[in-house]
């Protein structure tokens, strides 16, 4: 599973079933793992399906968990640029 219980989380996918709300881009934070389905969380705050208000529950294939990274962490944005070079000026 990519998250695991008090991670920050952004809905990176929307549920195939045309039950599920789109939630894409929404920020929770992962409560406990569904007592219903083994890949679902439930998460803060509740997420409640306005057609039938019902609380959703999240599959954990469609999160990614935000977390700080450590003190060993590389950017790898900066691997890709060039490296920087010192002007010779005339």
């Amino acid at each position: 599973m990519n998250c695991k219980p008090g991670d920050l989380a952004i809905v990176v996918r929307k549920g195939k079933d045309a039950k599920c709300p789109p939630l894409l881009g929404a920020i929770v934070r992962i409560d406990v793992a569904s007592p219903i389905w083994s890949d679902c969380w439930m998460t803060s705050p509740k997420i409640i399906d306005a057609r039938d208000g019902c609380i959703v529950h999240v599959q954990d294939a469609h999160l990614r968990p935000i977390r700080d990274p450590g003190d060993d962490a590389v950017d790898e944005t900066l691997l890709r640029l060039p490296s920087p070079r010192q002007e010779e000026t005339a």
